[in-house]
């Protein structure tokens, strides 16, 4: 018997309600485990990108050549980077200071570092041109995020079907 709908409308609030029936209560359950699988891949998926655009950025800072100016700090010799090139690496507080977070459930990815100085090698000062490092990570890792969150998917499938089968 398939599930009765009722329509309600007072004219400025419109309701919709239906009884479930014992068959279609099957039907409910495996959308709301589809809906569980397919929130769970994703959620999944944004982790695992988070974990990998992190330890990219992190590599980037601190590895890759730099051809800004020579400088003396406590004594050691450090290149700095160029503008358009990522930070050179002094004290790798900024490559420490690299982190993420998901949030609304699962669906939204920022990473970024925390350490205050960040923003100013990014977008540059008045007094300093850019050192985009941020930007360009992600730029790089957006296009496989879709493909990363279909392999979760797909494997949270392959398991369903063997609990199942």
């Amino acid at each position: 018997m398939p599930a009765r709908t009722q329509t309600a409308f007072d004219g400025a609030h419109r309701s919709i309600g239906f009884r479930l029936t014992e068959a279609n209560t099957r039907n409910l359950r495996l959308i709301t485990h589809s809906l569980d699988d397919i929130n769970g891949a994703i959620r999944t998926a944004m982790y695992g990108m988070g974990q990998i655009v992190t330890r990219d950025l992190k590599t980037r800072l601190s590895t890759g050549p730099r051809s800004g100016r020579i400088v003396y700090v406590r004594g050691r010799r450090f290149q700095r980077s160029a503008p358009g090139e990522f930070p050179a690496r002094i004290t790798g507080a900024l490559a420490k200071s690299v982190k993420y977070t998901v949030y609304r459930g699962g669906k939204t990815l920022e990473f970024g570092e925390t350490i205050r100085y960040a923003r100013f090698l990014e977008l540059g000062t008045s007094r300093m041109q850019p050192r985009p490092h941020v930007q360009p990570v992600a730029l790089s890792w957006a296009p496989k995020v879709p493909s990363r969150i279909q392999a979760k998917l797909e494997e949270r499938i392959r398991k369903r079907g063997r609990l199942t089968g």
